[in-house]
């Protein structure tokens, strides 16, 4: 592919089932470099021709959309991915070693699928690494490999590298979500290290199943949750704040509220994360890779060694085991407090 339809399916990658007219790309692409109309009409009509994409007349504006019908999508996406790579790579040498030690050792671990490396050019600039471990399924064996892995790749590496280890369905499920959560806005700004085939082959299956997939190019900074969609969404997790009533609002995932509020110096709300923690579906591993990444898991800890005090679970006591053995320290919780608000929402435990 040319440079023009490789950008052109860049950006359209970063949307899949949120397509916009060609005017709509060509701003969003002017945004990495220069984009030129004209350019990007005539490369979409040739994708348009070989059944890459597919044009959509809405008005006057022509909208186009990756056409996942088309057997040869998933070698295309490929291709870009891998062009995508190396230019990274060009960009930034010093990330060789880094590159070459994950795709060879994590993808020897014979349950994973997919690499991706999340945020690559903020990451690189910070001597870190995020990558996203696609597993067929998400076994607690294989994912303490994997974060085993990766740690030691980092420390002979001399690299911060916070993996997040999530099974192809579950990713799936988020990015099918109304709510806002961190899946949705990770992917559109990655490098696919390991198998690219098979990460759009996840996706391209979803797709024509009828799973509307959704990226979110916008980022959410849990520190500036708004109190009203924090109020929102404590009412929709169960929470309920004596004097605040909820007043529509944007829904959050349960791991971005419990981020928000750990972020914050409220005692009150903190104490309450037990709750949240207890009386909802939580993904442990997203939880404490957010707390590692926006430097809160000493708070998380905390509140998890108070919960398990009360109500453990197999979940919550490998997060604190995992911290733990991270060399994370607890901060300390008000355990009276967090033990009467669990009293009051039900939650006893022993």
């Amino acid at each position: 592919m040319n440079g023009t339809e490789f950008r052109i399916l860049d950006a359209m990658s970063r949307r899949v089932s949120n397509p916009v007219s060609i005017r709509q790309l060509t701003s969003e692409m002017e945004e990495s470099g220069p984009a030129y109309y004209p350019n990007i009409y005539r490369a979409l009509a040739s994708l348009e021709k070989e059944g890459i994409v597919t044009m959509e007349k809405q008005g006057k504006a022509s909208i186009p959309a990756l056409n996942f019908a088309n057997y040869l999508l998933l070698d295309t996406l490929t291709e870009m991915e891998l062009q995508k790579k190396r230019e990274f790579l060009r960009k930034w040498p010093d990330t060789w070693g880094l590159f070459e030690s994950l795709e060879r050792e994590l993808g020897d671990l014979t349950s994973v699928g997919s690499i991706l490396l999340l945020d690559p050019e903020r990451n690189a600039k910070l001597n870190r690494a995020e990558p996203l471990v696609l597993m067929e399924e998400k076994e607690t064996a294989q994912e303490s490999k994997a974060q085993k892995v990766t740690h030691e790749i980092g420390t002979r590496l001399n690299v911060r590298v916070e993996p997040l280890v999530v099974a192809g369905s579950e990713l799936i499920e988020r990015l099918r979500s109304p709510e806002r959560n961190p899946f949705k806005e990770m992917i559109p700004d990655m490098v696919v290290l390991h198998m690219p085939q098979e990460f759009w082959r996840l996706i391209r299956n979803a797709v024509v199943q009828g799973v509307r997939i959704r990226f979110d190019l916008d980022r959410t900074n849990p520190s500036k949750i708004s109190e009203k969609d924090l109020v929102h969404n404590f009412a929709k997790l169960g929470y309920k704040e004596f004097g605040s009533e909820a007043d529509g609002g944007q829904d959050f995932s349960v791991e971005y509220i419990i981020s928000s509020v750990l972020l914050g110096e409220d005692k009150r709300r903190i104490a309450a994360v037990p709750v949240l923690l207890a009386k909802n579906k939580v993904d442990y591993s997203l939880l404490v890779f957010l707390s590692q990444k926006y430097g809160f898991a000493e708070k998380l800890l905390g509140a998890l060694v108070a919960l398990i005090k009360v109500a453990p679970s197999r979940e919550s006591e490998r997060a604190v085991a995992a911290m733990s053995g991270g060399g994370v320290i607890p901060a300390k919780m008000d355990e009276p407090h967090v033990r009467k608000a669990l009293r009051l929402y039900g939650i006893r435990g022993r």
